[in-house]
């Protein structure tokens, strides 16, 4: 027969023994709950980007979330709000900040993190013009303009060698020489599109023309000789 004493003690080691256990098993599910809590929508940007952080193609907008856990996503775009079902394009060139927020299945509203992302799918135009500026001088201007990301650049070639960069305007180019040569510029702008300007060339030599005249006044004279002879 075991003693009353010992039952006691050995009722009171299993009940600790039990305890531990469930103090075990406890926190074992609570890790469990922990990792397996769902996260934030997190939204997505995806198109070809160019130079300076700007897309040169249409956008295509997606939002990575748990239904379990997100009702709705709306977003607001140019002004306007609308809801999201699925990923969506911006294909208009421009300069946009997209606010959006998202609604728990339980009804609690959670505003997003703003959505900045520029888009410029367009090229630069560019016209070159010459002036006299002077005595074997002209002044060659390029009118470059880019309407969304600005022009960055225009660099003017002499007979297809770089010659001079310019970064703001004027877009100017001032030239001296004898030789009639080709001159011709391109622009750049900052998504990194760039288009060249058609070829001008640059007046014949002054001293060149002389040269001719006089010779030809030269053959004038000895024909006249002999016609009078």
């Amino acid at each position: 027969m075991i003693s009353h004493k010992i039952r006691s003690k050995f009722l009171i080691i299993s009940v600790f023994i039990l305890l531990c256990l469930n103090t075990t098993s406890l926190g074992s599910n609570q890790e469990k709950i922990q990792s397996s809590s769902l996260q934030d929508p997190v939204p997505h940007v995806f198109g070809q980007m160019g130079e300076n952080q700007w897309f040169i193609s249409a956008v295509t907008i997606s939002f990575d979330y748990d239904p379990a856990k997100v009702m709705e996503i709306h977003y607001n775009l140019s002004g306007t709000w609308y809801t999201y079902f699925a990923p969506f394009n911006v294909v208009n060139d421009g300069i946009y900040f997209m606010h959006w927020i998202w609604i728990e299945t339980s009804g609690r509203p959670h505003n997003g993190l703003p959505i900045e992302f520029r888009i410029d799918k367009t090229a630069p135009m560019i016209e070159l013009n010459k002036k006299t500026s002077g005595k074997n001088k002209m002044l060659f201007t390029a009118d470059a303009n880019d309407e969304t990301s600005k022009i960055e650049r225009v660099e003017f070639y002499l007979n297809d060698v770089l010659t001079l960069t310019v970064y703001g305007t004027p877009y100017q180019y001032n030239w001296t020489g004898e030789e009639q040569q080709t001159v011709y510029a391109i622009a750049y702008d900052y998504a990194g599109h760039f288009i060249k300007s058609d070829n001008s060339t640059t007046p014949r030599s002054l001293l060149r023309n002389h040269y001719v005249m006089q010779r030809f006044f030269i053959l004038i004279q000895a024909l006249l000789r002999i016609y009078l002879w």
